[in-house]
């Protein structure tokens, strides 16, 4: 609970460092684009509900979420020896549908043999992954 709070406070401490004020034109001032929830806007319950649903799709194994984590959902699957960011995109279809998704929301998937044998080591047992924001890929 202490962590949770002390990362939230972090979060507020940070904002806007960096960033540009940008002084007010007045009357019909152009309002900012609306952006994705913030990671800490996410509910876990519904989390946990995509998870559980995941989890019953043929090719998943295990589905892993951590929202403190810079890759915040992580899909275990057994390797066939392929990449599988095909998986990953349709994990972010699933977790955009439900509302799961915020501008840092990263999906990757890994060799769950591998990530038991080496320690945890999610990226070494990576099968590829994606921003699901973006559809950007990251491999490993």
């Amino acid at each position: 609970m202490i962590r949770t709070f002390l990362s939230f406070l972090a979060l507020f401490a940070l904002a806007g460092c960096g960033a540009p004020s940008q002084p007010s034109t007045g009357e019909g001032e152009a309002q900012p684009a609306a952006t994705a929830a913030p990671a800490s806007a996410v509910d876990p319950s519904g989390a946990r509900k995509a998870a559980d649903a995941l989890e019953g799709w043929d090719a998943i194994i295990e589905v892993m979420h951590d929202e403190s984590l810079a890759v915040q959902w992580t899909i275990g699957v057994s390797n066939d020896g392929t990449k599988r960011f095909g998986l990953a995109e349709s994990v972010c279809g699933e977790l955009i549908d439900r509302g799961l998704v915020h501008d840092t929301t990263w999906v990757r998937v890994v060799d769950r043999q591998a990530v038991m044998s080496n320690g945890g080591d999610f990226r070494a047992a990576s099968l590829g992954g994606v921003k699901c924001s973006t559809g950007d890929w990251i491999d490993p």
